[in-house]
């Protein structure tokens, strides 16, 4: 591994260098117009590549010196984020005909929405803002008798702040001012799934204001543009992932069958000529000295094919033929004294050269099993390293359940081992079948083996949400109606999840119909009648994004 700065014609900035490498191209046909990526250094782009002399070679054969200029055009960019546009979600300035179309609804709105007079009887539990929605056809007051509010639940309303206030207090929670270990927390997660508290010092409402109810998991629409982070400015899309990664591996797989088709005419070719073949016997009736002939013949056929003086395949200009020994001169984006530093430490490199698209930052999706070897809790959001084939960065990956019927999935707080798993983390695009090793930074600096998998997909749109379930307890139980409490601490908190729909873990639904009191306990009816130890839930949702390291997405 030789490097060297050259100027001339190519002008170098302080960060950059151009470096020069010698070895044998391995496996399939190497495409001239791509980028190279160097374990432990970087991603290179390939200049120019040039045959040169094989330096054991002992018959010391001199070779016609052939060189292939690589186009900048046609391969990708160094650069693996996509720069943003800050002002694509910008509105522009209406027309004249939006703005005259909207003074006109202004005017009809200030005529139609005014307020109706105080001296009006309210109904119990309901505010002046919401007594002005209860209006008929013709925009008059609806006064509605008492026993129609109450949805005919003939329960005692008059419960005293005293007994609500001790009820409250009997509650015994846990102190949120003394932090809980990542244990207790995995430990918690596993015996109440999902469940949290609902705080005392801030409104639920306030706390839970990304959160939102669905009625099916499954069925339910969730726009997959909505609400997206800045880092996903950052990131590219494929409209269709399976079409590109086809496309990309079948222009490979025609250069190396091309290639083949080279080595067996030129094997074929040795048959005719050579007089010791018999094409009239088959593979059992030879001996053992036919067979010595055949692996020469192939091996003298190959060795031809790769010492011609052309350095690409006939017909396909744009592939370097496997096999034969090239001189590959890179652009890479290093200042020269750590390319110093890392050629004193490794005097033989491997390189690989990388596919289209495979330099642009997208969202991976792994499916990933834990190791029996790691005992200790995995959080979701935590540091982890990604060995993804011959290239290793670090991500803050969101663990989520593979659901094949839905477009929506589960994430979950902690990495069980009892499960398969899908890993979602920001990396380089990578097209699969790619194996994954997933190791953890200990604190003593070494690392260790936390999962292991395979790329599942390349997908941004693929929502997974973090579920949550407010739990609440019947107070009254009177057939199909309950006063319910410990779900909320104030009435304004039960009035804002009023159009999300209950459930009950005896699988019994309902909704909240009105509020009792100033502490939070509000009244449900439920679809059948409901027991005294039934327990009421409220499941929210919100979508959940990985994280991208402080540091960035730095690939080595």
């Amino acid at each position: 591994f030789v490097k060297k700065i050259e100027s001339g014609d190519i002008n170098l900035s302080s960060d950059k260098s151009i470096i020069s490498m010698s070895g044998y191209v391995r496996g399939r046909p190497m495409f001239v117009h791509s980028l190279m990526h160097i374990p432990n250094l970087g991603t290179c782009r390939v200049v120019s590549i040039e045959s040169a002399n094989e330096p054991y070679d002992d018959h010391n054969n001199a070779i016609t010196v052939a060189k292939v200029i690589a186009d900048i055009n046609r391969q990708d960019s160094l650069l693996m984020e996509a720069i943003p546009n800050n002002l694509n979600g910008e509105q522009t300035w209406p027309h004249d005909d939006e703005m005259i179309h909207e003074n006109n609804d202004d005017d009809i709105e200030d005529d139609t929405n005014k307020r109706l007079p105080n001296d009006r009887k309210v109904p119990g539990g309901m505010s002046e803002y919401q007594a002005d929605w209860l209006v008929d056809d013709e925009g008059n007051w609806q006064q509605d008798d008492d026993e129609e509010i109450n949805h005919d639940i003939n329960i005692d309303d008059n419960i005293t702040d005293d007994d609500n206030f001790n009820d409250v207090q009997s509650i015994t929670s846990k102190s949120t001012n003394k932090a809980k270990s990542v244990v207790e927390l995995d430990d918690e997660d596993k015996e109440f799934p999902d469940e949290v508290d609902t705080p005392r010092d801030m409104p639920a409402r306030e706390r839970f204001a990304r959160y939102r109810a669905l009625q099916s998991f499954r069925s339910s629409p969730w726009h997959p543009k909505e609400n997206l982070p800045d880092s996903y400015s950052k990131i590219y899309e494929f409209e269709n992932f399976l079409g590109t990664q086809k496309r990309v591996l079948e222009l490979g797989t025609i250069a190396e069958r091309k290639q083949n088709d080279l080595i067996l005419q030129s094997i074929l070719t040795k048959k005719k000529s050579s007089n010791s073949w018999k094409t009239s016997h088959s593979a059992m009736d030879l001996d053992d000295n036919s067979y010595d002939d055949n692996n020469s013949i192939l091996d003298e056929s190959i060795s031809n094919h790769v010492n011609t003086n052309s350095l690409t395949l006939f017909g396909i200009e744009d592939y370097i033929k496997s096999g034969i020994f090239v001189k590959v001169t890179l652009e890479i984006i290093k200042p020269i004294e750590e390319l110093q530093e890392y050629s004193k430490c490794n005097n033989v490199i491997t390189s690989y050269s990388l596919l289209k698209h495979e330099n642009k930052l997208s969202i991976l999706h792994f499916s990933i099993q834990r190791t029996i070897f790691y005992d200790n809790p995995i959080k979701s959001k935590d540091e982890l390293i990604f060995q993804v084939g011959f290239r290793r960065y670090k991500g803050k990956p969101i663990f989520s359940e593979g659901n094949l019927n839905c477009d929506k999935h589960k994430s979950d707080r902690f990495l069980r081992d009892d499960k398969f798993e899908i890993a979602s983390v920001f990396g380089p695009i990578t097209y699969s079948p790619s194996p994954v090793l997933i190791y953890k930074k200990l604190d003593s600096g070494l690392v260790e083996l936390v999962a292991t998998g395979t790329l599942n997909s390349v997908n941004p749109d693929r929502i997974m949400l973090k579920k949550i379930i407010l739990t609440g307890y019947p107070q009254r139980v009177r057939k199909k109606a309950a006063v319910v409490k410990h779900m909320f601490y104030n009435p304004e908190d039960a009035l804002w999840f009023k159009p999300a729909e209950l459930y009950t873990k005896h699988g019994l639904r309902g909704h909240i119909t009105d509020t009792v009191g100033t502490h939070g306990i509000f009244k449900a009816q439920f679809s059948a009648p409901i027991k005294q130890n039934d327990t009421v839930m409220l499941v929210l949702y919100k979508r959940v994004f990985p994280k991208i390291p402080d540091e960035g997405i730095i690939v080595q």
